[in-house]
């Protein structure tokens, strides 16, 4: 079955404010392993919305990562804070520019730490 994709201008549904806020983001697929770098868009206390060239499904759950900076510079290097965190795909918009589409997931069953940002994902198995 093939995803649900959104295109032109949906309904506002978001229940929370958002932030607009680019910050690097690691997403693994549960189940297959294969690992997605990208970047929020806009994040709230709930989820996260980022562009990928990645076709999410639908309800599909992953296994993501999002770096803060904790440098006042901005930049994303040395220590960082990392929100890991379960995450479920419930939005998927086709970016009409490109090939890419945009990801709204709502984050769940989440740990935050102070960390190097060079750090890894945990194999599929600690998941």
């Amino acid at each position: 079955m093939l995803p649900t994709i959104v295109t032109g201008d949906a309904p506002e549904r978001r229940r929370r404010p958002r932030v607009r806020l680019a910050c690097p983001v690691r997403m693994l697929r549960i189940g297959n392993g294969c690992r997605i770098d990208t970047k929020t868009e806009d994040i709230s206390c709930e989820g996260f919305f980022c562009i990928t060239e990645s076709l999410f499904s639908l309800r599909e759950k992953l296994y993501c990562e999002l770096v803060i900076a904790t440098g006042s510079d901005g930049r994303a290097v040395g220590e960082a804070i990392v929100l890991r965190c379960r995450a479920e795909v419930v939005r998927v918009v086709r970016q009409p520019e490109n090939s890419a589409f945009g990801v709204g997931c709502r984050v769940s069953d989440y740990t935050i730490e102070r960390t190097f940002i060079e750090r890894h994902l945990p194999s599929e198995g600690q998941l």
